[in-house]
């Protein structure tokens, strides 16, 4: 079986097109950086323009790279939340129109359960349960994941998600946007220890994550500190964000029983997250699973191996399906 996915969930227009035992045959990926970069941060509106100019060359290119023929798909998937609105509207309505189009299924596939998916297509040996971390522009999770599949939330962020912070911080600092990769880059320069910024512990010792304190304390760190280099201030920074999400992890992990860790989610490329997470890992006994970059960042084939998943518990979308901006990873 072949599932063609589309992923238009925030700025990037992306179609994978895999088959069911999880070999990628073609991912197309247009970015709108450039777009975005002017503004210092994504601009709704122009997002979704963007999208509807990139939707149907995207999905031919996909159809070129795989050198396979519409009819060879058998099920059409996309992401339909949690996102921007207009973005995944111009998603969903295209795998409706191919739906139709091809008289083939149609799934509508929880985006954050797309980021799931893409360890389990790249790391199939991966054991359950799993517990690891969803970390994005938008989102900011502790995650388990049965071995029936059940798939829980053990913290989530209550205010700014590591992605979007890094990305804020990074304006401050004058980076081109989006920040991160360079902050990354910058955090193997640096000293990470010319600032000690705090961590951030939520009082009811929950598993929740809180960035807003931190995100303050960074730009006042700029303004205070004119002298330092900015290597060292964003080294400082990332250690701080990073040494945040692994405390979180490790409560996490002296609490359940997982036998395996994963990172996912468009955080999970830094080198940086997966240099700690991995020695943190072994300092527990437990292997770390990350997928390759091209499966962290936002992807069709995360979304195209998701729907397999759910076609195993009998889930199919109707024409009415509509774009969620909210949807919690424990809903399908």
């Amino acid at each position: 079986m072949i599932s063609l996915g589309i992923e238009t969930s925030c700025d990037d227009t992306s179609v994978g097109i895999v088959d069911q035992s999880g070999k990628i045959l073609a991912q197309i990926r247009a970015s709108q950086d450039r777009v975005h970069q002017v503004w210092g941060g994504i601009v709704p509106e122009l997002a979704s323009r963007a999208h509807l100019e990139n939707i149907l060359p995207v999905v031919d290119m996909a159809f070129r790279e795989s050198m396979i023929h519409p009819d060879d798909v058998d099920i059409i998937t996309c992401a339909y939340g949690p996102g921007l609105v207009g973005s995944l509207l111009v998603g969903i309505e295209t795998a409706k129109a191919l739906s139709l189009a091809w008289n083939k299924p149609l799934i509508g596939v929880n985006h954050l359960r797309g980021h799931l998916a893409a360890v389990m297509l790249a790391c199939p040996e991966m054991a359950m349960p799993s517990l690891g971390l969803l970390v994005s522009g938008g989102h900011s999770e502790v995650i388990y994941i049965e071995p029936d599949s059940t798939v829980k939330m053990l913290g989530e962020t209550r205010d700014d998600a590591a992605g979007e912070t890094l990305d804020k911080f990074g304006r401050v600092l004058g980076l081109t946007y989006p920040a991160g990769p360079e902050i990354d880059r910058m955090t193997f320069i640096g000293d990470q220890n010319a600032i000690q910024f705090p961590v951030t512990k939520l009082k009811d010792g929950s598993m929740d994550f809180s960035f807003s304190g931190l995100k303050t304390a960074g730009v006042r760190a700029i303004e205070k500190h004119p002298e330092m280099s900015k290597e060292d201030l964003a080294s400082s920074f990332m250690k701080a964000v990073v040494d945040q999400l692994l405390d979180r992890l490790l409560l996490a992990i002296e609490k359940t029983e997982a036998k395996s860790i994963f990172i996912v989610g468009g955080v999970a490329s830094s080198a940086y997250l997966k240099e700690r997470v991995t020695k943190l890992g072994d300092s527990v006994g437990l292997p770390v699973f990350v997928p390759p970059p091209s499966l962290c960042t936002d992807n069709g084939s995360m979304i195209a191996y998701c729907g397999f998943l759910y076609q195993q518990f009998g889930r199919k979308s109707g024409l009415d399906l509509q774009p969620q901006s909210r949807l919690p990873i424990t809903a399908m």
